[in-house]
């Protein structure tokens, strides 16, 4: 039996203070550009995040492997099994892409672990369980 294993899916400062920074420098030159493409870029932006488009780069939980399964605990306490279907790894951060079976329909959830995050014994661990994958994937790494 494997000893559980917990990951912090939260997004460090740094790619906050970033996303922010380069948001604000677009506006304020759309907005000496064009008012109308100011209007336009906010309202698409709107929309994405509507979508939960940029959710995977934002979610906050936790990510735990235990028994030879994958569970997703949220930030508000729900926790639910996913099953892992793709990876993307790198020296920085691993973004991780699930499926849950809900009411019958997959749903697709991506998840980011970031290095700066999580201790190094589990950043070492979550490369191990990425090894595992790509090794039962037939060896294909996805890449980003």
């Amino acid at each position: 039996m494997q000893k559980p294993v917990e990951w912090q899916v939260r997004t460090p400062f740094w790619v906050w203070f970033v996303t922010v920074t380069v948001l604000l420098l677009v506006s304020l030159i759309l907005v000496f550009q064009s008012f109308v493409l100011f209007l336009s870029a906010t309202l698409a932006t709107f929309l994405c995040c509507r979508r939960r488009v940029v959710h995977s780069l934002f979610a906050r939980g936790s990510l735990r492997f235990e028994n030879g399964g994958w569970f997703y605990v949220a930030h508000h306490g729900s926790e639910r099994q996913v099953l892992l279907k793709r990876v993307w790894p790198n020296a920085f951060w691993t973004t991780l892409r699930f499926t849950q079976e809900a009411s019958g329909a997959n749903q697709i959830m991506e998840l980011t672990v970031w290095k700066s995050r999580v201790p190094e014994q589990a950043w070492r661990a979550l490369g191990m369980l990425v090894a595992q994958h790509i090794a039962a994937a037939g060896g294909v790494r996805e890449r980003a």
